[in-house]
């Protein structure tokens, strides 16, 4: 609106000679130039307004939505290592990489268990009836005479046990895999952080540089009226 205003000026000053043709184009560039950054941030608008349509399910195509809230640049300059910091923290991709690490670990373990020799603990009561005949006998196991006690160790060592060594090299690198997916999630994270951090801070620096341009194009606007 500023810049229409400043080319209709200047096109009736044009006509009186009070001002110079050169101004005078320049003005109408100017308001060519803002009328394409229009079009290009109505542009914009109406795909974020069906990006939020998408997402809150709101079929109406004729809806407008809107922003009630004035928006404000904050001054607060945002810091590389606390964001780091809260990403790992927060991030989920880091999390589930994390908890794998630490399943390889568990899995890692057992495997290693498997190769050593198996000692099982082993004990045995038994009671018997003795007498000449089988009712005798059998009358005689309720007793506390004759009961017999073994208890023994049985150690179980296998030979080469090439299968559970097979097994434990693989929990190995599946675990030294784990490990290095941890470390690319953690770089990704970081070479991204870095990204957006450095975004954050110049989209900041440039919204406050175009209220001043706003600004100083107000200011001339007066001075030439």
């Amino acid at each position: 609106e500023q810049a229409k205003k400043l080319y209709d000026l200047h096109q009736e000053k044009l006509k009186d000679g009070l001002v110079e043709k050169p101004e005078a184009i320049a003005s109408e560039a100017n308001y060519e130039k803002r009328k394409n950054e229009l079009k290009l941030v109505k542009n914009e608008l109406s795909s974020r307004i069906n990006s939020l349509k998408l997402l809150l399910n709101i079929e109406d195509d004729g809806l407008l939505i809107t922003a009630v809230d004035t928006m404000k640049i904050n001054g607060i300059i945002v810091e590389q290592n606390d964001s780091l910091k809260k990403a790992i923290e927060n991030r989920r991709d880091y999390k589930r990489a994390h908890n794998d690490v630490k399943a390889k670990n568990i899995s890692l373990e057992i495997n290693k268990n498997n190769i050593w020799p198996e000692i099982n603990l082993n004990a045995t009561l038994a009671k018997n009836g003795l007498g000449d005949h089988f009712k005798d006998s059998a009358t005689g196991i309720t007793a506390e005479d004759n009961t017999s006690v073994s208890a023994g160790v049985a150690v179980s060592i296998p030979l080469e046990n090439n299968d559970a060594k097979a097994k434990l090299k693989a929990a190995e690198l599946q675990k030294a895999k784990a490990i290095l997916n941890l470390k690319q999630v953690e770089r990704t994270i970081a070479v991204d952080l870095i990204d957006q951090v450095r975004n954050c801070n110049i989209f900041k620096e440039v919204a406050i540089s175009a209220e001043n341009v706003a600004k100083l194009q107000e200011e001339k606007l007066k001075e030439e009226e």
